[in-house]
C-alpha cells in the first residue's frame, strides 16, 4: 500500500467522525483518494461505517457509541388499541444524531405511492 493510501486509510475516520451523510466523491476529495480507492478503504476498515442510499444517493457516516453502546436503538410504534410493535431501528452516526432506516416500513409512503 502506498503512503498515500495509508494515510487515506488513516484519515478516513477522523473525516467521518466530522462530517455525517458525506457523498463518495466528496469523501475521496477529502482524503485526496480516486472514488474506486475510496471504496476498497471502506471495504477494508475495520470502524463500523454506515451506507445508505443507492447510487447517486449513497451516503456513508461512522456509527456513533451511545454511553459506550453501538447497538441500534428500537423505534416502536404504537396503534390505537396501545398495541406496541417495532417499526424500525435508529442507528446513532457522528458527530451527532442518527439515521432511521425506512426499508422494510410503509413510512413515510407506500412502495406503489414513492413515483407520485
Amino acid at each position: 500500500m502506498t503512503t498515500k493510501h495509508r494515510l487515506a486509510r488513516d484519515r478516513l475516520r477522523t473525516v467521518l467522525a466530522h462530517r455525517a451523510a458525506i457523498k463518495a466523491a466528496d469523501l475521496a476529495k477529502e482524503l485526496g483518494v480516486s472514488v474506486p480507492t475510496l471504496h476498497r478503504l471502506l471495504q477494508e476498515s475495520p470502524e463500523p461505517i454506515l451506507v445508505a442510499g443507492k447510487a447517486r444517493r449513497t451516503r456513508y457516516a461512522l456509527r456513533r457509541p451511545l454511553r459506550g453502546d453501538t447497538a441500534d436503538l428500537p423505534l416502536y410504534a404504537v396503534d390505537d388499541t396501545g398495541c406496541a410493535s417495532l417499526l424500525t431501528r435508529l442507528v446513532t452516526v457522528f458527530p451527532s444524531g442518527c439515521w432511521m432506516p425506512l426499508h422494510d416500513t410503509d413510512w413515510p409512503l407506500a412502495d406503489d405511492l414513492h413515483d407520485g
